[in-house]
């Protein structure tokens, strides 16, 4: 009787140290899970505050009006400066395609800032593609955060990998037609 007794101690010992033990792992990935979201989160809102004061410049230096493209000019190299440094943090912490659509963006900026320097004016698109690029890149954005799928379920912070995959293959002309439509109404 001592004997089944000391074996079932020791049965449920095991058990529960290897509770204990998963518990314990699920705890860790959690605490990483929970820091990566974090960081993704703070820098997609970085991101986005900063394309959206870039539209704004862009708008401004693309303009008739030459009150204030001087400082419009200014401001967006500082923009392009806290992009670049934004899209250095993104490579560790973003997936890749969204870093890819974070990188292009910054690049566009970087061409389009350069091309004013060199002509004095930007190119016709460039306020068409720099929009369609913000757009896509927070789009992409929306579904690594989980915006739209944060229930009890998405609790883990993961979203569904068909969804994102499909808005990261979608071409940056199918944002410049939507952002065609739209200009074209509200004339």
């Amino acid at each position: 009787m001592t004997l089944v007794v000391g074996l079932a101690g020791i049965g449920s010992t095991i058990i529960v140290s290897g509770l204990g033990l998963y518990f314990t792992a699920k705890s860790r990935s959690t605490t990483f899970r929970q820091s990566l979201y974090d960081r993704q989160l703070s820098l997609l809102e970085e991101f986005s505050r900063q394309a959206s004061r870039a539209r704004v410049y862009e708008t401004i230096l693309s303009g008739e009006d030459e009150t204030y493209k001087a400082l419009a000019r200014e401001d967006l190299g500082e923009i392009t400066k806290a992009l670049s440094a934004l899209e250095g943090r993104a490579a560790v912490t973003l997936p890749i395609q969204l870093w890819v659509e974070v990188k292009s963006f910054v690049d566009f900026l970087s061409t389009m800032v350069s091309d004013y320097d060199r002509d004095g004016k930007l190119q016709k698109d460039s306020l068409s593609d720099l929009v369609s690029r913000i757009a896509k890149a927070l789009l992409l954005a929306r579904t690594v955060v989980g915006v739209d799928e944060f229930t009890e379920e998405t609790l883990s912070l993961s979203s569904s990998s068909k969804g994102f995959e499909r808005l990261a293959s979608i071409e940056l002309e199918h944002f410049q037609k939507i952002y065609a439509k739209v200009n074209t109404s509200k004339v």
